[in-house]
């Protein structure tokens, strides 16, 4: 099971302007959203993206997200 004990985090609706990409900024969001939810107790963190954003997607599991 991938259940862990505490509270989700939920991370949807995040956007960065096409000017913004790839440089990273995705990256350091979503660490931050890492280590802001271990300080808040967090036992499990969950993201939602569209069937169509496939970069998301991409880097989701390249960070270590599944489906």
């Amino acid at each position: 099971s991938s259940f862990l004990p505490g509270i989700t985090a939920n991370l949807h609706d995040i956007y960065i302007a096409e000017q913004g990409r790839s440089l990273g900024l995705g990256r350091a969001m979503i660490a931050r959203l890492e280590e802001r939810a271990r300080e808040q107790g967090c036992g499990k963190i969950t993201l939602e993206v569209t069937n169509t954003n496939v970069k998301a997607q991409k880097l989701y599991r390249e960070l270590g997200f599944g489906d």
